[in-house]
């Protein structure tokens, strides 16, 4: 039997890989992704069951890191939230935005 520590990943390799789950799953969030045939397609149930197994997988690595690093503050937002990159494509569409209207200000 292996040893627990053996396999055990460092908070920054959570972090990591947290904002690669992040990442993957807004990709297949994305209309052009979801919208695929019918809701009834066999494109559109495969990418709904990838979601589900992406869920379940973030639900046990949240489990993981909050066990193994309690005293992490940020520790639930590791493998939930939006991805950094999906922040800074909002914060550059808000920018963009008030740039094309300054009315907005």
């Amino acid at each position: 039997m292996l040893d627990d520590d053996f396999m055990k990943m460092t908070l920054e390799q959570h972090r990591e890989l947290g904002e690669r789950v992040k990442e993957f799953r807004e990709t297949m969030m994305q209309p052009h992704v979801m919208s695929v045939e019918t809701k009834a397609s066999r494109e559109c149930r495969a990418t709904s069951n990838v979601l589900k197994h992406i869920d379940r997988m973030k639900s046990a690595l949240d489990s993981l890191v909050c066990r193994d690093f309690p005293e992490c503050e940020d520790a639930t937002k590791i493998y939930y939230g939006m991805s950094a990159a999906w922040i800074a494509r909002q914060a550059e569409s808000s920018n963009a935005e008030l740039r094309c209207n300054p009315s907005l200000t």
